[in-house]
């Protein structure tokens, strides 16, 4: 499917209209149907799809759910297997190419050989990326994983008939996206594809779609224990990110916060991303609307550790490889759960967004470690792959090292979009859209600009007041001074004058 015309659809007409002599099926498209060498006759590929069952314990981003283009597709590369021709699957980024080719390589005989190699920008593939699921198989993939945790979930019949409403509406919406949201210069991001549906059902995995209340958290029992509940009430949730952010400031540099309402809303939001497997996140806003702040608190709140990169004159490509190197071995070898922060003002060069989108997309980065490096994480971590009763192969040691950093790492660059808009009185609005009219420069107001406001504001207020208090001890010791006199004249002696007038008197 390219942009809004199905090119497999009007294939499957001219085909149908030029083979008229060959009998078929009303219902699909040429695409859906097989020949059966029993019957020799047209069958959907969906009667050889398999039963699904879900395991709690493996990440949504990794479950395979077979449809009936992917029992297709499968078919098709064993037939080109068996004759010894290469394959290629070409497809949008999220669309499980990834995943089916994984499952189809763990099930090779020993004497097969797999080498992985990931692609990035710079190669060529991206420009004949045309395969796209279909509804239905959209539908059977989600309908399969949705039916499976209701099911797990002991839900109730009223909910679990509700599987094939839930996932045509996301998918619905998905489409909506899609067709109305385009990628522009500015809005360069609006890139839906898969993944976004998937997160969907992931969130659906954490807690069914319902009514009330309006924000869901982590942390609504208290930091340090993350089981995903509903906020009780506006109050609770301030004093437990209050109580959070105070102790945050005994350990690490003060941050001085304002939790109002929008605050601690994109806080449970960037919390709720963290706390999700491959969870990462966009942040939007313009400088000093405090972003990196609540990506920090919320990491707090994880209790996951916070990298970022130092730049300094002649810091490029090299040294953002060593660095995420190290990182890697931090999180994979030594299993410590890190969120990756990434600024816009830290991308000197272009080069920089290759390394990170190979590390959204599939987390193993090209040529990032030697063979030596290798050969030591692999040795780190094959006495665990023991431990869990896994084999400790070459392959299954580095797959387990890249899925330990997928799920451990977060990076706050790119996917689930969490925007943060900035709070602004409706007045300086007014007064920033004539500043704009007269001097021709905008004015952006931010929680950093407001929280300067109240320090200005503060501090003009205690000069006032001391220039008030001033005055006043002024005019006290005024007063003071004229009643003093007051007194002292009431109760001096008869002056001069007055004397000279009694001996008159008396002469």
């Amino acid at each position: 499917m390219v942009q809004l015309i199905d090119y497999r659809a009007e294939f499957s007409r001219w085909w149908s209209k030029e083979m008229r002599a060959v009998k078929f099926p009303s219902q699909g498209t040429v695409f859906d149907y097989f020949i059966d060498p029993d019957t020799k006759k047209f069958a959907p590929w969906s009667d050889k799809t398999p039963s699904f069952e879900l395991e709690p314990d493996i990440p949504l981003q990794t479950v395979l759910v077979h449809s009936a283009e992917s029992i297709c597709l499968t078919y098709f590369v064993d037939l080109l297997l068996q004759k010894g021709k290469p394959v290629m699957l070409v497809g949008n980024a999220g669309v499980g190419k990834t995943i089916l080719v994984s499952d189809k390589v763990s099930k090779l005989r020993e004497d097969y050989m797999v080498a992985k190699i990931p692609f990035n920008y710079y190669t060529t593939s991206a420009m004949l990326q045309l395969h796209f699921p279909g509804m239905e198989a959209l539908a059977t993939i989600y309908s399969s994983i949705l039916g499976a945790h209701f099911q797990q979930g002991g839900f109730s019949y009223g909910v679990t008939r509700s599987v094939g409403t839930l996932v045509q509406a996301a998918i619905c919406l998905h489409q909506k996206m899609t067709q109305n949201f385009l990628p522009t210069a500015i809005r360069f991001h609006y890139i839906f594809n898969l993944r976004d549906l998937s997160n969907i059902f992931q969130g659906i995995d954490e807690s069914i779609f319902i009514h009330q209340p309006l924000i869901y958290c982590h942390f609504a029992h208290g930091v340090g224990e993350p089981h995903y509940f509903p906020v009780s009430d506006w109050e609770k949730l301030h004093k437990t990110l209050t109580d959070a952010l105070e102790h945050y400031n005994e350990l690490h540099a003060v941050m001085n916060l304002v939790l109002f309402e929008e605050a601690m809303q994109h806080i449970c939001r960037i919390s709720r991303i963290l706390e999700a497997p491959h969870g990462n996140a966009l942040l939007i806003g313009v400088g000093g609307s405090g972003k990196q702040s609540l990506c920090r608190l919320a990491a707090f709140l994880s209790v996951l550790e916070v990298f970022q990169i130092t730049l300094r004159k002649g810091y490029g490509i090299h040294d953002l490889r060593s660095d995420i190197a190290a990182l890697y071995l931090k999180v994979g070898v030594k299993n410590i759960g890190t969120v990756f922060l990434h600024t816009d003002a830290q991308i000197p060069d272009e080069r920089f967004l290759v390394l990170i989108n190979d590390m959204l997309a599939s987390g193993d980065i090209p040529d990032l470690f030697s063979e030596e490096e290798v050969d030591m994480v692999i040795s780190s971590i094959r006495m665990e792959l023991r431990g869990l009763g896994l084999l400790d192969t070459r392959e299954n040691c580095w797959q387990f090292f890249i899925d330990r950093i997928r799920r451990q790492l977060k990076p706050e660059v790119k996917a689930s979009i969490s925007e943060f808009i900035s709070y602004a009185h409706t007045s300086v609005n007014e007064v920033s859209a004539k500043y704009q009219q007269n001097e021709k420069h905008y004015n952006y107001t931010t929680p950093k600009s407001f929280l300067e406001f109240i320090k200005l504001y503060g501090n003009l207020l205690s000069k006032k007041r001391r220039e008030l208090t001033q005055k006043m001890e002024r005019l006290e010791n005024g007063l003071q001074k004229l009643q003093s006199t007051a007194y002292q004249v009431s109760t001096s002696p008869p002056s001069c004058s007055e004397t000279e007038e009694q001996k008159c008197e008396r002469d």
